[in-house]
């Protein structure tokens, strides 16, 4: 997006047989391409702009336009894009592989997330590089009660004087659930993980923290009432310094988490009592760290208690 025109003429050639809508200002400083078989969720196939429509908000007036048209979207970006987080601020969900991003609003059911992908990878409306692939079948491990799911997740790092650690199981390390933080909520991933803790046995979530959400409750989280906050450093610094969470999650976009992960350090530092939480970043901020921090699969390496 918003890096310089290019020709639309091979995306209208592919929409010939598909009803699609353009979306521009007379002299094309932006430019949105929809795509909206009847009965079908609409796909924006183009969006581009010059740096006036950009500067000029010609870029969010079509935008606009868009949104009164279509109650609901999808649209891919490329992963590095300059522009990334206009397509955050703008998407319900999101989810990046093989170098792009695919993005949605107005669908916040999961399931019906995969059932809309699963419509574009079978009707070829958007690549099937950037469509999410879905979970593997696998045996649940010797002892896992029928019907219960198990997790393993490991993770460490750490900080001077105190140390981290992460792993559950389908046997518990204590019998009261540990407390869970997710931070950026709003992307794919962290719209999953709140699915897969509603029926998790040993992890409670607690504090959900979303900007553009803040106040509402979370759907896909049935065990207990959660809304969604707007945590900023200084709350995440309050929460770890009082030890009120056991497990930091960070779900947000390449570049952005450092400055939680910092504000959990303070806080770390700060304790009176007890070990450090645990901090699990789901991004790249930090898989290239030499020091304090593990990177790997579930299951791979040590598994360390919380």
């Amino acid at each position: 997006m918003l890096a310089g025109f290019q020709s639309v003429t091979g995306v209208l050639n592919d929409l010939k047989k598909t009803p699609y809508t353009i979306y521009g200002n007379e002299p094309l400083d932006a430019v949105a391409i929809v795509s909206h078989p009847e009965g079908e969720t609409p796909v924006m196939t183009k969006l581009l702009s010059s740096r006036s429509g950009v500067l000029n908000n010609v870029m969010d007036n079509v935008w606009n336009a868009i949104k009164q048209d279509h109650r609901r979207l999808f649209w891919t970006a490329l992963a590095e894009d300059e522009n990334r987080a206009w397509h955050f601020e703008r998407a319900d969900g999101s989810f990046t592989r093989g170098g792009k991003s695919l993005f949605w609003y107005g669908v916040t059911d999961l399931a019906e997330v995969e059932e809309i992908v699963k419509g574009f990878e079978r009707d070829g409306r958007i690549e099937r590089a950037v469509l999410p692939i879905g979970p593997s079948a696998s045996r649940p491990p010797t002892g896992t009660p029928p019907g219960v799911r198990a997790f393993s997740t490991t993770s460490g790092r750490s900080v001077p004087g105190m140390s981290r650690g992460f792993a559950t199981s389908a046997a518990p390390t204590s019998d009261k659930p540990k407390r869970l933080a997710l931070i950026g909520a709003r992307g794919y991933t962290g719209q999953a993980l709140t699915t897969l803790l509603s029926t998790h046995p040993y992890l409670d979530l607690t504090h959900v923290s979303s900007r553009l959400l803040a106040g509402q409750p979370i759907a896909s989280y049935t065990k207990s009432p959660v809304a969604y906050s707007n945590l900023s450093t200084e709350d995440i610094e309050r929460l770890e310094r009082t030890g009120e969470v056991d497990a930091w999650v960070m779900a947000l976009p390449n570049g952005i988490c450092k400055p939680f992960v910092d504000a959990i350090d303070r806080g770390s530092k700060a304790r009176e009592s007890g070990e450090a939480s645990v901090v699990v970043d789901l991004g790249a901020d930090f898989r290239f760290e030499k020091s304090g921090w593990t990177y790997g699969l579930p299951g791979e390496g040590p598994s360390l208690s919380l």
